[in-house]
């Protein structure tokens, strides 16, 4: 995108999407800032590189945005400065990195997870090509995640979180509400999902908490059990003060 097409955007999302693409250690000595000029409605962008340590004799860095990266010069800047002041080098210095916007695959698999389950997206969504453009627009090369793998990073974080949901209402110590609906087809799997409600410091929450998978015949007996074990699993049965069933539709 060109300097016009951008101007518009935040200061840190134009800088953020140009870190996504840089892997030197040099920019690490610096903090970055954005100049915007407007001359005779020519809009331009630079990048301005400020030394982190405030030396007075290492000079900032101006480059203007869209050219291509070129570390060259500030990298035998940055010698000059560490040479003044050895303990300047932060590569060795054991901090870590301050910025928000680093890349790594573990985080970018952690926020598709993270959104699938929180906006309710489904883990197709990382092959639409529209997404692919995204990523590949601020980070080109990156490899997206299957959405196979995105549902088993889902499924993990699931896991993982029983215990603290199972802590969280053993610490509200309430009564909550439980709504039951169901699905089955001859077709395929049947589920039972299961809805809870609940009152904290004013505020109405709902989240399901489970979609039980029934694997024996749906006598009102087997689809009791099911979700009694669910409930036990997660410690709520004694708080349970409602069930709402609204259906079990059977799909032909």
């Amino acid at each position: 995108m060109t300097d016009a097409e951008v101007w518009h955007l935040d200061d840190k999302i134009i800088m953020d999407a140009f870190n996504a693409k840089c892997s030197s250690d040099v920019y690490d000595h610096y903090n970055m800032t954005l100049e915007r000029c407007d001359v005779d409605g020519i809009k331009k962008i630079f990048y301005i590189y400020t030394c982190k340590f405030n030396d007075p004799k290492h000079k900032p860095t101006r480059r203007k945005r869209g050219l291509p990266s070129n570390t060259s010069n500030m990298g035998l800047s940055v010698q000059t400065c560490l040479h003044r002041d050895p303990r300047r080098d932060i590569t060795h210095s054991g901090d870590p990195p301050t910025s928000g916007s680093i890349y790594t695959p573990a985080r970018h698999r952690a926020l598709l997870a993270l959104r699938s389950a929180a906006s309710k997206r489904s883990y197709n969504i990382v092959n639409d090509p529209w997404y692919k453009a995204e990523v590949e627009m601020f980070r080109p090369g990156t490899i997206i995640p299957s959405a196979d793998t995105v549902a088993e990073d889902s499924h993990r974080l699931y896991l993982g979180y029983a215990p603290l949901v199972r802590k969280y209402f053993e610490e509200r110590n309430r009564e909550l509400h439980v709504i039951v609906d169901g699905w089955t087809a001859p077709f395929a799997d049947s589920y039972l999902g299961c809805n809870i409600q609940w009152e904290d410091h004013g505020e109405l929450y709902e989240m399901t908490l489970k979609f039980i998978k029934l694997t024996e015949r749906h006598t009102g007996s087997n689809i009791a059990k099911a979700l009694a074990d669910t409930l036990d699993r997660y410690g709520l049965a004694r708080f349970v003060h409602i069930y709402i069933v609204i259906c079990i539709n059977v799909l032909y």
